[in-house]
């Protein structure tokens, strides 16, 4: 099931917490700066989710992003 499905089901309070957890999880845990190591396709796809949350609640200015939004 993906992540998008998952929290679409859950109440708002309860996504919040989860995502924060995820975070704290993927930014401490088994993790080198001279080890990188790729994210297992679970882990991407609630990355994403999050960020995509995240940049929805709080919008960057686009102009900020341009050359970026046209290499992507």
């Amino acid at each position: 099931m993906s992540a998008g499905k998952t929290f679409a089901t859950l109440p708002k309070l309860a996504v919040h917490l989860l995502q924060t957890r995820l975070v704290n999880i993927m930014s401490h845990g088994n993790y080198s700066l001279y080890e990188p190591r790729e994210m297992n396709e679970e882990n991407k796809e609630h990355f994403r989710t999050i960020l995509k949350n995240f940049t929805t609640s709080f919008p960057f200015n686009p102009k900020l992003f341009a050359e970026e939004l046209d290499e992507a």
